[in-house]
């Protein structure tokens, strides 16, 4: 807690300081401060007063509505419709509310193999495997959050998963979603099927697409109803 307020840090260090993870509301907690996931509105406030040194694009912030992916109503959606039709169709697929902790941690190690063989910057390289240290660590304190999480098996093995927290009153934030590569609707099967377990929250957000091309094709792809840019802050004195 500082100054009443709940401050959350990262755990990666950025010039030699755990930044913030998001921007405080107070601006006392600015001054000389790193925050690690910033937007345009933030910068808004603390331009007011505080001097902003430095901001890196570290990528897009793609948000959903949750309805419209409960629905799949509409000519923007055909495409989705038929995704998932077809997944449906090709796959003996069970659905299930939790998991052996070992066997999604030999899933991840899997999923990172195909991950690590592509050629992507070292931005990408690098967020990537901050994100699977992080999906790690977040299995471990998953029981202290509210949350809610999903697995798919295809013919009894996990092809994919999902869990996400309510994070604000109107959005849900997706910590993990990973998929067996190649299983063509699944991602969008898993994104239907999340929704419906949101249901009442009006939007919800999966991450960044940490400046991967296949990747922000394919969060573009999925009908997003706005695109935020990413920064990270590097905030100084006060005016």
């Amino acid at each position: 807690m500082q100054n009443g307020e709940l401050v959350l840090y990262e755990k990666t260090k950025i010039d030699g300081r755990y930044p913030l993870m998001f921007l405080p509301g107070n601006p006392d907690d600015h001054t000389d401060a790193i925050v690690s996931t910033g937007f345009d509105e933030d910068i808004a406030v603390i331009e007011r007063t505080h001097v902003l040194n430095a901001k890196e694009v570290l990528g897009l912030e793609y948000y959903y509505s949750t309805d419209e992916w409960i629905a799949l109503d509409g000519p923007r959606f055909k495409d989705i419709r038929k995704q998932i039709s077809k997944f449906e169709r090709e796959n003996a697929f069970t659905v299930l509310e939790d998991y052996p902790r070992e066997k999604i941690l030999a899933f991840l190690d899997e999923w990172a193999a195909e991950k690590r063989s592509k050629d992507v910057p070292e931005l990408t390289r690098t967020l990537f495997e901050h994100e699977l240290q992080e999906s790690k660590e977040n299995l471990e304190v998953l029981g202290r959050f509210e949350h809610k999480k999903l697995f798919m098996e295809i013919s009894g093995q996990l092809a994919g998963f999902a869990v996400f927290i309510p994070y604000l009153p109107d959005l849900w934030v997706a910590l993990m979603q990973k998929t067996k590569h190649g299983v063509r609707g699944l991602p969008q099967m898993l994104y239907h099927l999340k929704a419906k377990r949101m249901q009442g929250i009006k939007r919800f957000t999966t991450g960044a697409e940490a400046q991967d091309p296949q990747l922000k094709e394919f969060k573009e792809s999925l009908r997003p109803i706005e695109v935020k840019t990413i920064y990270v802050l590097k905030i100084g004195r006060k005016k």
